[in-house]
């Protein structure tokens, strides 16, 4: 992509004023991966419910970016281009459609409710031995996912493969008018993502569609599997709506030890799949559709697809050796996801990296590839490492220190080099990149807890949907997050501009601070041996009896402090845990009025907001706080922030939205109201791995107590994780359903401290090493929850320190 700033202001019909202009080949909608090539880039000021992209219009401009899409003037100095426009997402938009048209090339796009990443990654993987393909990165789905994958198309390329998603009704005809495709994928329709359409059931699978459908207007062939569900039914009925075009429905003929016979358009062709799960299956078969209906000879196919992956769509972060950070970005290697891997270092604000990067894989010749990569490496300083042949030749290209190895066995990486850095792992699959997570990890045990940033992220969106303007969320991050890491999600959420966090000691709060963390922090438990680490971290306590405030003036005064962090009021209001209640305000008021404290809120605790059986009491504990805060402030004379909404109150009880409101749980994807549960996506996924497969006879017993009997001649797998690693004992005996190959699967027996064993009789192919999901996407920890008679809180407080966590990112 090349544009100038000129030609960019006439595609969006915007006067152009200054009197330089700029070669433009970076889009920037994040301040934080704004790289060396700063000068060549525009920032575009984008608004959501939460951030607001003007207000980093400037950082970005601190580090070299000169010309701005914005929807409101702001204040730069006069070498800054400002395009001004009503709507800086629409514009986008804009000139991704103007840029589309500038291609005449086949463009493949992939919808459906799941499948729509995997499906991509795979069919390009494909097409990339016999075209040089631009797709979308990671994700990048998006109403503003397509337009910067839209974008990124330049004449180099043959053929183009995007995702299109949509989360409500009115949002796919946008899509299909910038992304114009000449063959779509419909991957499936399910219930993910329903709550933004009309209907129950089936009705809601077909509203749906429908809007799915809008983005087959206009292309010539629409793939699809023609099964026994009511998906094809649909689909017949909306044959208005793909505008009488030929459709290509596909069917196979599952055979014998993986043989999969692949029937479509006239063609049949026995082939071995890499992958036994029927998900995967259609997946695949659907991409080499697609080979078909460009006329690439699939006889051979057989070879290819021996090689693909089961794509990890995702990028992880787990700590490593020596108190290394390993980031682990080796689903694919191309250029593309090159650029978004050292986007990511350049956005978290990683210091002198070491990249360790094979051979790309890319359709196009050496001498052109990697002066394209070398460029995208020098907008960072980093170590490179350097496996393969071809990529030797960037050790003359790239501006910082290089080591070249022919293969993985030749590496070895020694304390000195690696420890307390960053490590970006970054390589094709030939290449094995996995011994390196092996020799690079720093726990032997293999159970992890993933925590998914990007779906908090989603979930944060979509709480800030329901909230009015002017109201600021504060984030709970105590507990370390509810088991998830605190330092790590504080980044994160900073620059979602949260308005304050809370943590339940000062200690939580300080290793915050010592993270780089500057939004404001609510310490909920404040030990007040410790007031002058809270002034020297600016760290806010909470105040709930009189003998505190007593020993906190008496500290401001001994000390002659100045300026001591302002304090947040708890209220009992009919929880009767901690708080003042109304016959101490005479003593509380005494105290505001002669003590230098600035009050910087008041708030309560709502003690039942997510039961509605308890409504009626809910509406007396938010009328009592409406008089108990409003005679606070009346005394005080100023308006501090009031806040009384946990996660299940934002949802049911707007009222009580106040000033602020405080989201725990519902940050991680847990709701106790339906309708809100279903927009959201689950952070967690606590994963074991198979250690040992067996088989045992039918009259056999498992496990201790011998409290299994087996009535079957059964396969069994032991999994590494047991009720030392946060699995509670109560788990087993059939009760908790866990998750293999797609398959829910019991845990049998009782669980034991480090293992537990799961029936695995019905599934074909079980190896060690096999993923099993505990909870998170696929498992819903609430049924776990209530197996051991329990919340989903205690539960992810319980996983314990040995199993290591993992941050992905989509």
């Amino acid at each position: 992509m090349k544009y100038t700033s000129r030609e960019i202001a006439k595609i969006l019909d915007v006067t152009f004023v200054g009197d330089s202009d700029h070669t433009i080949s970076q889009i920037s909608i994040d301040s934080r991966t704004i790289s060396k090539l700063a000068a060549q880039t525009i920032f575009v000021a984008l608004t959501g419910n939460i951030v607001d992209g003007h207000r980093y219009v400037r950082s970005a401009y601190n580090k070299g970016v000169r010309v701005f899409l914005v929807n409101k003037k702001v204040d730069l100095p006069d070498d800054a281009i400002q395009l001004k426009v009503d709507n800086t997402l629409i514009a986008l938009q804009k000139w991704a459609t103007h840029h589309r048209l500038q291609f005449n090339i086949p463009v493949i796009a992939i919808t459906g409710s799941n499948g729509k990443t995997i499906t991509k990654e795979w069919l390009s993987q494909l097409l990339s031995a016999h075209h040089k393909v631009v797709k979308s990165p990671k994700s990048y789905n998006s109403q503003i996912g397509v337009p910067l994958s839209i974008l990124q198309m330049d004449d180099t390329h043959e053929i183009g493969v995007f995702e299109a998603g949509i989360s409500t009704s009115g949002e796919m005809a946008n899509l299909e008018n910038i992304i114009k495709p000449n063959i779509c994928i419909l991957t499936n329709i399910g219930d993910a993502h329903s709550a933004g359409f009309d209907g129950e059931g089936l009705l809601n699978l077909e509203n749906k569609l429908k809007e799915k459908s809008k983005l087959f207007k206009n292309c010539d062939s629409l793939i699809y599997y023609k099964g026994d569900g009511s998906t094809p039914y649909i689909i017949d009925g909306l044959k208005w709506i793909v505008n009488q075009k030929k459709h290509h429905p596909y069917y196979y003929d599952i055979l014998e030890k993986g043989m999969v016979t692949f029937h479509f358009y006239g063609k049949s062709l026995d082939i071995q799949m890499p992958f036994q799960d029927e998900a995967s299956i259609q997946n695949l078969l659907a991409s080499i559709s697609v080979m078909c209906l460009l006329g690439i000879d699939i006889v051979d196919i057989e070879k290819q697809i021996s090689q693909l992956d089961r794509v990890q769509m995702r990028l992880e972060t787990k700590a490593g050796k020596y108190g290394s950070t390993i980031i682990n970005d080796a689903y694919s290697s191309d250029l593309q996801s090159l650029e978004n891997a050292i986007q990511y270092l350049i956005q978290t604000h990683v210091k002198n990296p070491i990249i360790i990067l094979s051979d790309l894989e890319e359709n196009q010749s050496a001498d052109i590839l990697y002066p394209k990569v070398a460029e995208i490496l020098n907008s960072i300083d980093h170590t490179l490492i350097t496996i393969g042949k071809e990529s030797k030749c960037l050790s003359e290209l790239v501006q910082s220190e290089v080591h070249h190895h022919a293969t993985i066995g030749s590496l070895i990486l020694n304390k000195s080099l690696i420890e307390g850095r960053t490590i970006l792992l970054k390589g094709a699959r030939k290449f094995k990149f996995e011994q390196l997570q092996k020799q690079l990890a720093a726990q032997s045990h293999s159970a992890s807890l993933e925590i998914d940033l990007s779906a908090m992220e989603h979930n944060l969106s979509v709480y800030a949907s329901m909230l009015p303007a002017e109201t600021k969320i504060m984030t709970v991050v105590k507990a370390s997050a509810y088991g998830s890491g605190a330092m790590e999600l504080a980044k994160h959420l900073q620059h979602r501009q949260v308005a304050y966090m809370a943590v339940a000691y000062i200690d939580e709060g300080i290793q915050l601070r010592n993270a780089g963390i500057k939004t404001p922090i609510l310490v909920l438990n404040p030990d007040l041996d410790q007031l002058q680490e809270m002034v020297t971290y600016d760290l806010e306590p909470e105040v709930y009896d009189i003998e505190q405030m007593k020993r906190i003036v008496l500290f401001i005064h001994q000390e002659n402090q100045k300026e001591f962090p302002g304090i947040h009021l708890k209220l009992d209001t009919g929880m009767h845990r901690l708080g003042f209640r109304m016959h101490e305000f005479q003593a509380l008021f005494e105290i505001l009025m002669i003590g230098r404290l600035k009050v910087a809120s008041i708030f309560s605790h709502l003690a039942a907001s997510d039961n509605p059986d308890h409504e009626i009491f809910t509406t007396e504990q938010i009328e009592i706080f409406d008089k108990m805060s409003a005679a606070i402030t009346k005394v005080l004379g100023y308006k501090p922030l009031r806040h009384l909404a946990n996660t299940a109150a934002i949802s049911r009880y707007p009222i009580a939205h106040y000033d602020m409101v405080r989201l725990g749980l519902g940050l991680y994807g847990i709701d106790s109201k339906i309708e809100t549960s279903a927009l959201l996506e689950r952070v967690h996924t606590l994963v074991a791995k198979v250690i040992q497969v067996k088989r045992v006879k039918k009259g056999e017993t498992v496990g201790y107590n011998r409290t299994h009997l087996l009535h079957r001649d059964s396969k069994i797998a032991i999994i590494n994780i047991g009720y030392a690693d946060g699995l509670m004992r109560k788990s087993g005996n059939g009760r908790h359903l866990v998750q293999l190959h797609g398959q829910l699967i019991p845990i049998i027996g009782n669980v034991c401290m480090d293992l537990t064993i799961i029936d695995v009789t019905d599934i074909d192919t079980v190896e060690i090493g096999d993923a099993v999901e505990i909870f998170g996407k696929s498992v819903d920890i609430t049924q776990l929850a209530k197996v051991n008679d329990t919340i989903p809180y205690e539960l992810l407080a319980g996983i314990s320190t040995r199993v290591k966590k993992v941050y992905v990112r989509n």
